[in-house]
């Protein structure tokens, strides 16, 4: 590829002899021109004959670091085991031909320091990583404008600049391209006016550069109307040309997916695979990203490591199952919009992904010969550098399975024709949000994209895109014995899924009609109802269960709950939650329990009974009914006292009695004392409070204390409640462990687990 360059005449370095010398370079202009010397921060002009000699490398100290700053990155064409037209010259379409005939590719070097310091201006004002383009486009301008040497002297010759677009036209170049070529221009001026030291040395100069921007704004508006006009007529040519079907946009997944899990299998099963294998599992991944999730190849471009590892879990119900995605978010895929570009990839998908970043990435990295690509990017070409154009990696992959190639923007668009045709307001939200459109889009359906709604974003692109589907059945599904039965099953799943795509299951919403449901559910409407009710009524159960965290309510607590909603049918029995109960939530959760808060404060605590002669130990607690493990039993009641007073309480114990006196520790690590001595308590005479009368036990204590800080009504309060640390049955004695011993029922060692 380089030979052919070099013959003609289009690989062409120009490399001043100032450039390879470490000395600080003055130089004077062409004729003509105002004497310029070289600022102490940047390089306005080094004059030098066009050469198409390679660059020498640098041996001065100086010079070297500049060199490599602006190294650019090639395109691994060459190098690229699935492109099978590695021999066709690079022009080959009837533009560039022209463009090669008229000489409008011949250039300056980029390397000389006048481009290198532009180079260094995009990439530190525009945070350009890649500014190739760019530079080239000014290089190619500046030879146009003087052969000899790159310089400013062009400001000079407006009709010439104008010349130079023109021929651009002639060429066959749109006016869209030829407006890129302006705005490259136009910033290499600027970076000549603001960012150096010559508007101070020049001031006649200076103003002339400005009067030369002016004319060339002028230019540009011209121009600009051009483009609105070929816009319109491209939004033309597509109105009326012939969209592919989704089945032509996802033929490449069917074509290739052989090949591709076959090399997967290689991965995981650690078995050897070649570069070629290796690059098909990037062209493919690169596709589903483009083509199966259609995003825009800047995604595939920019998407980081540290955006693959941050990646969100989101669990997303449909039908009877729970479908797991990973949400990534994208910063940075498009310049001209703000929002953030999400994908949600399945389990399957994830772990292909998974599969490149571990086993793949890292021999490109090992080309690169570093520990990582500087840039942190995800996908990596076969040098190691960040992928230079998904779209050409794309259309590489087309062109080896021989088939039509498919464009992002085309696949995009047979999406949006499809969602205009059968979507409601809701699902063109959903759509807008996973393609990430434009401002104006964004703000009429979303600002702030929520997990939920990008994998549901994604069901509803697949059901659009259903009409490719058919080659995603997995092995096992295949391998089913009755085929019949494995199809109708399929049938149902989608049936169902339709459904609740449109009507989603919700805890006040109510079933769809019989119409709507035929419509989008055909023979499968009843067992689809069946289900959709069946998803509602436990949707609701949990519900009401989540009022109650840690302590088991009474039937008649959950038929007052039920009553409290909105439902009026399909409205779940109170037995059936009742006997469903299982204590749920953390333990950061119970000070929070408004039931718990209510026992605390009227100690009417269900389900317990004192019994006054137990042998061997006289008063102590039962049960009345079942306590299952993690559940709130009682909590140990009476009034809070410093330790201090403890102690001197503890002093006017006589032996062989009963101190009731609790030390403990709260959540903020204070020492204190509950003194439950007095019975009944002051502020509950007509109660016997149960705490206070619980046995000791080590080996079979059945319940566990913690201390929480409650709210009961009349301020913060510290509490000592006792959870049950296994299932308890009915009629069973009550026991924890005192956590003292004999020689210390003074008081001495109140050190209680849990506390």
């Amino acid at each position: 590829m380089m030979e052919f360059l070099k013959k003609s005449g289009l690989y062409i370095h120009n490399v001043p002899p100032a450039f390879r010398s470490s000395k600080p370079m003055e130089v004077a202009s062409a004729p003509g021109s105002a004497e310029l010397v070289q600022p102490s921060t940047s390089s306005i002009a080094a004059p030098a004959p066009v050469s198409s000699q390679e660059p020498q490398p640098s041996t001065s100290g100086t010079s070297a670091p500049a060199l490599e700053e602006c190294q650019v990155e090639e395109d691994d064409v060459e190098y690229d085991p699935l492109n099978q037209d590695t021999g066709v010259p690079k022009w080959t379409t009837e533009v560039r031909k022209k463009m090669v005939r008229l000489g409008l590719y011949q250039k300056h070097s980029s390397y000389r320091p006048l481009i290198m310091d532009f180079a260094r201006y995009l990439k530190g004002e525009h945070q350009m990583r890649n500014c190739k383009q760019e530079c080239d486009n000014v290089c190619r301008f500046l030879f146009y404008m003087d052969k000899n040497e790159a310089n400013i002297n062009f400001i000079h010759d407006i009709e010439k600049t104008r010349a130079y677009f023109r021929k651009l036209n002639r060429a066959g170049l749109t006016f869209q391209t030829i407006m890129n070529y302006m705005k490259s221009v136009k910033r290499f001026t600027t970076f000549i006016l603001w960012q150096t030291n010559f508007t101070l040395q020049n001031p006649e100069k200076h103003s002339k550069i400005k009067m030369y921007m002016d004319h060339f704004s002028l230019m540009q508006k011209t121009f600009s109307k051009q483009v609105a006009k070929e816009i319109a007529a491209k939004r033309y040519r597509q109105m009326n040309a012939d969209l592919p079907t989704p089945r032509e946009c996802h033929l490449i997944f069917k074509v290739s997916k052989r090949d591709f899990l076959s090399v997967i299998s290689k991965l995981l099963c650690d078995e050897p695979t070649s570069r070629e294998e290796h690059q098909l599992v990037l062209y493919y991944l690169e596709a589903v990203i483009v083509l199966g999730h259609l995003q825009r190849p800047g995604v595939v471009k920019n998407m980081t490591v540290s955006e693959w590892v941050n990646r969100k879990e989101q669990l997303l119900k449909v039908g009877y199952k729970e479908k797991r995605f990973a949400i990534i978010g994208v910063k940075e895929h498009k310049t001209s919009i703000k929002q953030m570009a999400t994908l949600a990839l399945n389990e399957e998908e994830e772990q292909w992904f998974d599969l490149y970043f571990v086993k793949i990435r890292k021999i490109y990295v090992k080309e690169l010969q570093a520990e990582d690509d500087p840039s942190n990017r995800f996908f990596l070409s076969t040098t190691g550098n960040p992928i230079y154009n998904p779209c050409n990696d794309l259309n590489r992959l087309h062109r080896k399975y021989k088939i039509k190639e498919i464009t992002a923007g085309v696949a995009r668009r047979v999406l949006e024709t499809a969602a205009k045709r059968f979507c409601n307001d809701i699902e063109k939200s959903s759509v807008a949000d996973y393609l990430a459109h434009s401002n104006a889009t964004a703000e009429k359906h979303y600002r702030l994209a929520r997990p939920d709604t990008i994998a549901r974003g994604k069901l509803i692109i697949q059901n659009l895109m259903c009409e490719s589907s058919s080659e995603c059945e997995t092995t096992s599904a295949r391998n089913r014995g009755d085929a019949a039965v494995f199809f109708n099953e399929k049938e149902e799943q989608q049936a169902y899924e339709n459904l609740v795509i449109k009507f989603p299951v919700t805890l006040d919403g109510e079933v769809p009609k019989k119409k709507k449901r035929k419509v989008l559910t055909g023979m499968h409407h009843r067992m689809c109802c069946d289900r959709w009710r069946a998803e509602q009524e436990a949707l609701r159960c949990q519900h009401i269960l989540s009022s109650f965290c840690r302590r088991q309510p009474t039937l008649h607590r959950i038929e007052k709950r039920i009553s409290q909603q909105v439902w009026t049918t399909n409205i779940p029995s109170a037995t059936k939650i009742h006997d469903m109960w299982k204590p749920e939530g953390s333990m950061e959760d119970i000070p929070q329990d408004k039931y718990i808060q209510r026992y605390v404060s009227s100690q009417k605590w269900k389900g317990l009974a004192v019994c006054d002669n137990i042998p061997g130990k006289g008063r102590g607690v039962y049960t009345s009914r079942r306590f299952q493990k993690g559940e709130v039993v009682c909590d140990y009641h009476g009034r809070n006292i410093s330790r201090k007073e403890g102690k001197i309480k503890m002093k006017d114990v006589e032996a062989g009695e009963m101190g009731y006196l609790y030390f403990c520790k709260n959540s903020r690590q204070e020492a204190f004392c509950i003194d439950a001595q007095t019975s009944p308590c002051p502020c509950h005479l007509d109660l016997e409070t149960f705490g206070r009368l619980i046995n000791h036990s080590s080996k079979r204590a059945n319940l566990q204390p913690h201390c929480f800080t409650i709210d009961t009504g009349e301020g913060p309060r510290d509490v000592v409640l006792f959870i049950a640390n296994k299932d308890i049955g009915a009629n069973k004695e009550l026991l924890f462990d005192y956590g003292v011993k004999k020689k210390s029922f003074k008081g001495e060692g109140m050190d209680l687990d849990g506390i």
